[in-house]
């Protein structure tokens, strides 16, 4: 069954469109004179299909379609006009058709067949998406994921992967327009780049719509906002995660175990923009928070291997982190490993000195010497 909504300025005309719909089979459907009153029904009511007057006094029919892009981003947008001279800017909002005043039956029911076969291809491809949910890898190559098999392959190339894989770095913050030309196109303003932008943008709300990714993707005030939900997104998850949970604990371990798996690349591993050392600075900031703190429930419920592995992943990342070495000797100490306490002990002292031209802050030094004189 498909769901429509109709709106039209003038009565007549929607009149005529309540003639054709009801013709149609498998199709309900509802009339609107006031834009306003369709943007708040869409928000819940969520029709496939819209169809839609260009030139309205009340509004352009195109940024209307835009507006109702934002609010459900798989909507199929269908112009109805008597103005062929719309149908350039129309194609801003990559409708489906855009159809002429009077409208021809036979042209009607085509476009409903179109229609129709789009809806059941999505519903077939939403089948497939719950059976197996598709997931955003950013730590490690920046993929699409399917659990337990190969990334994803789609035809989006590098602007919409570097547009993508920067909204996720803002992790849910603001991003002017202006601000994405500039990290994207070096600041060059132009119309073409403009409009790549939109390109974009549109092109990112269809695949995630496809594949079945929960998100809000806005635009206001000259400034794009993407939100993914939790669930869909491992850095997503994580830095929640870091959020929610202060300490790891019996209650959030299995959680927390689970996300530790995806921490092993580097955010973004395969990516090369300009600002990508900012971005994997924060992200390691994030993932060091995170191990460290499941290291520490790890050593205090006795799971030593998984600590150990834990910490190691910490300091492939992050060499000078005092704090992830400082617990590794611990661990080796409460496991009586004195070997590799010693060796652990002196590759740590070697790399402050060699790379930072330090010693080992005075507790650690004491520890050791303590040590030493106990082994005697």
């Amino acid at each position: 069954m498909i769901k429509a909504f109709a709106v039209d300025d003038e009565l007549p005309a929607l009149r005529g469109m309540e003639y054709l719909l009801e013709r149609a089979k498998n199709i309900e459907f509802k009339l609107f004179q006031n834009h306003l009153e369709a943007i708040e029904k869409v928000k819940t009511d969520f029709p496939d299909v819209v169809f839609l007057d260009i030139d309205m006094p009340s509004a352009n029919g195109i940024e209307l379609a835009l507006k109702l892009q934002d609010i459900k981003p798989d909507i199929i947008i269908v112009f109805v006009t008597a103005h062929s001279e719309f149908a350039v800017d129309a194609f801003k909002a990559y409708p489906l058709d855009y159809i002429l005043k009077p409208i021809d039956e036979e042209r009607f029911e085509k476009t409903l067949g179109h229609i129709q076969k789009i809806i059941e291809e999505k519903s077939t491809k939403s089948e497939s998406m719950r059976a197996n949910p598709v997931k955003i890898r950013c730590l490690g190559s920046f993929d699409f994921i399917v659990q337990h098999q190969s990334p994803i392959s789609h035809k989006n190339g590098r602007r919409f992967q570097e547009l993508f894989a920067y909204l996720i770095f803002r992790n849910g913050e603001a991003v002017t327009r202006s601000k994405l030309i500039d990290t994207m196109f070096d600041g060059v303003m132009d119309k073409k780049n403009i409009n790549y932008i939109h390109v974009v943008v549109y092109n990112l709300r269809k695949l995630l719509t496809e594949y079945g990714i929960s998100y809000t993707l806005s635009f206001n005030n000259e400034s794009y906002t993407l939100n993914i939900s939790t669930g869909f997104c491992d850095i997503v998850d994580l830095c929640a995660f870091v959020k929610n949970n202060r300490v790891v604990d019996e209650s959030n371990y299995k959680q927390a175990a689970a996300l530790a798996a995806c921490c092993n690349g580097d955010y973004f591993e395969n990516a090369d923009y300009n600002w990508i050392p900012e971005a994997r600075a924060w992200a390691n900031l994030m993932v060091g928070q995170f191990l460290l703190r499941l290291s520490k429930y790890y050593l205090g419920s006795g799971k030593y291997y998984d600590c150990e592995k834990c910490l190691a992943t910490l300091l492939k990342k992050d060499p000078s982190s005092q704090s992830a070495h400082k617990l590794l000797l611990s661990l080796y100490l409460q496991q009586e490993n004195k070997l590799s306490y010693i060796k652990h002990y002196e590759k740590y002292r070697k790399f402050l000195k060699t790379e930072l031209g330090k010693e080992p802050e005075e507790e650690l030094k004491s520890c050791y010497k303590r040590f030493l004189r106990e082994m005697k």
